[in-house]
C-alpha cells in the first residue's frame, strides 16, 4: 500500500490544528562561480539557445557587481547582506531596492565549496564573505592595490587561505630584520607550536641566517659545524620546554646535546651574595618563616616540610620567595618556583606554570594525572629539588595538588606527602578562586586546596605586615573588603558596600584612564596602566575603544578556521562564515585589529622559561604580513623584543560540539582585561569598569589591590538593580562584593 505510519502524537498535533512546520525567514541561495563558469541548464534540442540565453542573463553574483556599478549605497553591504536590502529578479536577473515598510526576514546564504575539489571557487567564497561593493572578479582579485593572478593567492595576502607555506613566508619576512637570535626562537616555537611538514627543508633554507650572529665570531666561517652546533642548541633548548626535540622534525640533533638542560643554571656565587643582602632586609615574621623553612630542609628528621604562607598583597611574600630562592642556588642547590598564572611566574626568577613544570594536563579533571615520563630530565631534576615554591596555589584547583603529590611520591619512591619535597604554597583566599564552569558557590569552595585531604599536612604561616603600602588606611580598607566586612547602613542587603567619593568616575572611564587620545610614542606611559571588567564581553568593548584613541593606521589580520576531523555534515552544518565568528574563551578573534602601539596580551604559552606565558603583556613595535614584532612588558628584567607568528589553536574545553581549529596570532588586546587576568600584577593606575556587579569571590578585592593607593584607582558603574546611584540627590554609589565567607573558617 502507497501509505505512511502516523503516530498518535502527531495525529493529536494534526486534530488540534497545530502547525506542522513554521517559517520565519526566507532563505536566499547565492550562487559562487568563477569567471564564465556559470551553470547552464539545456537539453538536447536547444543547446545553443541555452548558451545564448546564459550569457545575456546575469546570475546573482554577476548582478550583484552590476549592482555596486550603479548603486553606491550597495557598495557598503557584503554579497550575503545583499538581500537583506534588495530583492533579486528572476526574469530581470537584477537586484532592486526592497520596500521600506516590509518586514524583513531575509536572509543571504552562498552555496558551499568543498576546498578539495574546487580550491579556487573555495577561495572566492572566503573573499566574498570578506569584501564588500566588488565591480568585478577582477576587483576582487584586487587586494591592498595589488592585482593577483588567482583567487587563492588574493585570499593568501588576506590571511583567509593559509597552507604550509606560510611558515615560509613568516621566516622570510623574520630574516629581514636581521635579529638570528629571535629568528631562532621563532623558528623552534613554530616547529613547536604548529609542526609544519616542511620543518627540515626550511631549516636548510634559512640555516646562514640562523647562525649569523655566531659566524661573525672570530675565526668562524658561515659554514663552521661549531656555529651550526650553537644554534642548535638554542633551537633545542625551546623545543624542550614544549616536549619536542629537534630529530622529531628531521633537523640534526647538536652534539653537545648534554648542555642543554630544563632548569636554569645559575651563577652560585651571585646567587648566594643576593641572598645574603635580601636576608639582611627581612622584617621579623619573615625573618621567623625564612629559617623555620630552611632548618626544614637542612634536617630529614623534621616531619614538617609543607607550608602555607598566608597574606595579603604587600605583605612581602614574594620577596620571602626571592630570598629563598637566592639562597638555595647559592649553595648549589636545586630549587623550583612555580604559579598558577604565567603572570604570577614571572615574577619569580625561573619560575614556570604549575602545568608547565608537573606536565599536567588542561583541564584538570578527578582522573588527571601527569604525563611526566619517570626517565626524562624533568624527572631527574625533580629527584634533585631540595625546595619548591608555589605562588599563587589559592587559584589552584584541590586536583592540581593531588596529582603534584601523586606524582612526586612516584619519582621518589615513597608514601610521603609530596614524596618528602619541602614544598611552600603562597598565596590570598581574599583573592579569586579555582574557575569551576557553571560551578555552584558550595562547588567552587570545596573545589579550594583547602579542602583537599593533604591540607592538614600544612604549617600556616601568616604574614601581616604590610611592608609595600603607601597608603595604610587604603589598605585596611581592602582588608575589610576581602573579608566582606564592609556594608551599608542604608537596609541593603549585607553584600552590598558603599564605594569611597574619591574612587568613583562620572565620565567615560576610558578617557578618565586613557586620555582623549594616544600617540604611539608615548604609549609607554600606559605600560602599567589597564581597565579592569568581570567579563571579556566588555573588555572587548573597552579595547576597541582605546584603539580607536591610538593615532595611526590600524591593520586587520584575518584567521583561517577550520573543523578537526570534519565530515562534509560537518561543512555543511557550520559553513566558514559560522565558525568565524565563534570566539571561545582563550581563543584569539577571527578580525584581529592592531596598530603600532598598542598593548597586547599573549594567549598561548610561547616560552615559559623566558617568561613568554599565558597573559604576557606586550606592545607591538612592527606589524609584517604574517609576522608580528612586540616588546614584552616583564616586572622583573628589561624589556626584550620577541617575534610572534601565527599558530594552530584549537582548544578541547569548549562547549561547542566540535574542536574548532583557528589559525592565528596568539594575542589579543590588553588596554583592558579580566579581573581574573590581572591576578598577580601590579599597576600604577587601574581603572574598574561594572556594567554588571561582580560574580564570583574576590573580583572586587583582586581589582582594588593592583595598586598601592586608593588615589590610583577609579572605578565606573552602571546603574543596575544590585549597583549603582541608589540614593537620588547624593553622591553615594554601591555595589556589590562576592565574598565566600566559609572558604575562610575550614
Amino acid at each position: 500500500m502507497d501509505s505512511r505510519y502516523v503516530t498518535a502524537p502527531e495525529a493529536a498535533w494534526r486534530l488540534l490544528g497545530f502547525k506542522m512546520h513554521h517559517q520565519t525567514h526566507t532563505i536566499v541561495r547565492l550562487q559562487i562561480h568563477l569567471p564564465d563558469e556559470q551553470s547552464v541548464y539545456f537539453t538536447e534540442d536547444n543547446i545553443r539557445n541555452a548558451i545564448e540565453r546564459t550569457e545575456s542573463r546575469d546570475t546573482t553574483l554577476t548582478a550583484w557587481f552590476t549592482l555596486n556599478r550603479v548603486d553606491v549605497a550597495a557598495r557598503e553591504f557584503l554579497y550575503t547582506d545583499i538581500p537583506q536590502h534588495y530583492v533579486f529578479h528572476q526574469k530581470k536577473t537584477t537586484w532592486e531596492r526592497r520596500l521600506r515598510h516590509r518586514e524583513n526576514n531575509t536572509i543571504g546564504r552562498m552555496y558551499s565549496v568543498n576546498i578539495n575539489s574546487d580550491v579556487e571557487r573555495f577561495c572566492l567564497r572566503l573573499l566574498l564573505l570578506h569584501i564588500k561593493g566588488a565591480t568585478s572578479f577582477e576587483h576582487i582579485r584586487t587586494v591592498g592595490g595589488v592585482h593577483f593572478p588567482t583567487f587563492k593567492e588574493a585570499a593568501q595576502r588576506l590571511g583567509l587561505f593559509q597552507d604550509d607555506e606560510l611558515w615560509d613566508l613568516t621566516l622570510q619576512e623574520a630574516s629581514n630584520e636581521m635579529m638570528p637570535q629571535l629568528l631562532r626562537e621563532l623558528f623552534a616555537n613554530i616547529c613547536a607550536l604548529a609542526s609544519p611538514p616542511n620543518a627540515k627543508e626550511l631549516f636548510e633554507k634559512y640555516k646562514h641566517q640562523l647562525i649569523e650572529d655566531f659566524s661573525r665570531h672570530p675565526g668562524h666561517t658561515p659554514d663552521c659545524h661549531i656555529c651550526l652546533n650553537s644554534a642548535l642548541l638554542d633551537i633545542q633548548e625551546i623545543l624542550i620546554v614544549n616536549g619536542k626535540k629537534c630529530q622529531d622534525f628531521g633537523i640534526p640533533t647538536p652534539t653537545d646535546y648534554s648542555t642543554v638542560k630544563t632548569t636554569d643554571i645559575y651563577d652560585a656565587v651571585l646567587q648566594s651574595h643576593i641572598g645574603v643582602q635580601m636576608q639582611a632586609a627581612l622584617n621579623d615574621q619573615q625573618r621567623e618563616t625564612f629559617e623555620d623553612i630552611l632548618s626544614a630542609t637542612q634536617n630529614d628528621t623534621l616531619p614538617q616540610r609543607c607550608y602555607f604562607i598566608d597574606g595579603p598583597g604587600g605583605s612581602g611574600k614574594t620577596y620571602l620567595y626571592q630570598t629563598l630562592l637566592h639562597s638555595f642556588r647559592g649553595n648549589k642547590q636545586i630549587a623550583l618556583a612555580v604559579a598558577s598564572t604565567g603572570i604570577a611566574a614571572n615574577l619569580l626568577e625561573g619560575g614556570r606554570t604549575y602545568h608547565s613544570q608537573f606536565k599536567l594536563p588542561v583541564p584538570l579533571l578527578d582522573t588527571s594525572t601527569s604525563s611526566m615520563r619517570q626517565t626524562s630530565n624533568d624527572a631527574t631534576v625533580l629527584r634533585k629539588t631540595k625546595i619548591i615554591i608555589w605562588d599563587e596555589s589559592t587559584m589552584a584547583p584541590s586536583n592540581a595538588l593531588r596529582c603534584v603529590d601523586k606524582l612526586l611520591q612516584e619519582l621518589m619512591k615513597n608514601n610521603k606527602p609530596f614524596g618528602g619535597k619541602t614544598i611552600i604554597l603562597g598565596g590570598d583566599f581574599r583573592q579569586t578562586l579555582p574557575v569551576v564552569a557553571h560551578g555552584s558557590r558550595s562547588a567552587i569552595v570545596e573545589s579550594s586546596i583547602k579542602f583537599n585531604s593533604l591540607w592538614d599536612k600544612f604549617k600556616i604561616i601568616k604574614l601581616q605586615t604590610n611592608v609595600r603600602s603607601v597608603d595604610p588606611e587604603f589598605s585596611s580598607w581592602l582588608i575589610n573588603l576581602g573579608d566582606g566586612k564592609l556594608t551599608n547602613e542604608h537596609g541593603f542587603h549585607q553584600d552590598i558596600f558603599q564605594i569611597p567619593p574619591t574612587m568613583i568616575c562620572k565620565n567615560s572611564i576610558v578617557k578618565e584612564i586613557y586620555g582623549d587620545h594616544l600617540q604611539p610614542d608615548h604609549i609607554s606611559q600606559f605600560e602599567k596602566t589597564a581597565i579592569l571588567c568581570p567579563k571579556n564581553c566588555d573588555v572587548d568593548n573597552i579595547n576597541e575603544e582605546v584603539l580607536s584613541l591610538l593615532e595611526g593606521e590600524s591593520r586587520t589580520y584575518l584567521s583561517t578556521d577550520s573543523i578537526d576531523d570534519e565530515s562534509q555534515e560537518d561543512k555543511d552544518n557550520y559553513p566558514i562564515e559560522f565558525l568565524n565568528e565563534l570566539t571561545p574563551s582563550g581563543m584569539p578573534v577571527h578580525k584581529l585589529k592592531l596598530k603600532i602601539g598598542s598593548i597586547i596580551m599573549l594567549l598561548r604559552n610561547l616560552n615559559t622559561k623566558r617568561g613568554l606565558c599565558n597573559g604576557t603583556r606586550m606592545i607591538v613595535t612592527a606589524m609584517r604580513q604574517n609576522l608580528l614584532i612586540a616588546k614584552v612588558l616583564t616586572p622583573t628584567s628589561e624589556p626584550k623584543n620577541i617575534f610572534i607568528p601565527r599558530i594552530d589553536l584549537a582548544p578541547s574545553n569548549t562547549k561547542l560540539p566540535f574542536v574548532l581549529r583557528r589559525r592565528q596570532f596568539p594575542v589579543k588586546l590588553a588596554f583592558a582585561m579580566t579581573i581574573n587576568k590581572s591576578q598577580g600584577q601590579t599597576f600604577d593606575r587601574v581603572g574598574i569598569y561594572l556594567p554588571d556587579p561582580v560574580f564570583s569571590h574576590g573580583q572586587l578585592y583582586v581589582a582594588f589591590s593592583r595598586v598601592k593607593s586608593s588615589a590610583d584607582v577609579k572605578i565606573k558603574l552602571i546603574d543596575g538593580r544590585e549597583q549603582g546611584y541608589l540614593l537620588p540627590g547624593t553622591d553615594a554609589c554601591f555595589t556589590k562584593n562576592v565574598v565566600f565567607k566559609e572558604i575562610y573558617s575550614k
